[in-house]
């Protein structure tokens, strides 16, 4: 991340931060896409219709247990090696300004996210310093195509610049 390297660069504005390792793509796909699935209606007709494919929806459940479970590998030192998570976590570390993170509640690159903040650790405590600030928007997706959303988040900006 550039931006501890630059004093120029006095706060960040992160939507939807990009921490993608396959073990967290999987485990917000378990815990958020398989759950909300079974609670939806048209699952459900696919079934009742006949148009389910179980093998091909079970292969996948089984990859992505596989893939959120495996041992982790003995921890690496923070540096260009290391897993993205830890690599952004430390440049939000040494970056000392000021950050607002906006995530939306219906994206699994957000819910990636969230789910790695909130775990115990080096995340929730970088997060819970009062240089951070947190908003969300439930039903927005990833790019926050809808106006209400688009200016949802420019408020929060605008609001969160001003606060200077």
């Amino acid at each position: 991340m550039y931006a501890p390297q630059d004093a120029r660069v006095g706060g960040l504005v992160l939507l939807n931060p990009w921490v993608r390792t396959e073990e967290g793509a999987a485990r917000a796909t378990i815990k958020h896409y398989y759950r909300a699935r079974l609670f939806d209606a048209r699952l459900w007709k696919k079934i009742a219709g006949g148009q389910f494919d179980l093998k091909a929806s079970l292969r996948s459940l089984w990859q992505d247990l596989g893939k959120a479970f495996r041992p982790r590998p003995a921890s690496v030192t923070v540096g260009s090696g290391a897993p993205l998570p830890e690599r952004m976590q430390a440049a939000l570390t040494r970056f000392g300004g000021r950050v607002l993170v906006v995530l939306s509640g219906a994206d699994l690159t957000a819910q990636e996210f969230a789910d790695l903040s909130a775990r115990p650790g080096a995340w929730q405590r970088l997060l819970a310093t009062p240089r951070f600030t947190k908003q969300k928007i439930d039903k927005a997706d990833h790019t926050f195509s809808r106006r209400p959303w688009q200016d949802q988040v420019s408020n929060w900006t605008r609001d969160w610049l001003r606060s200077w």
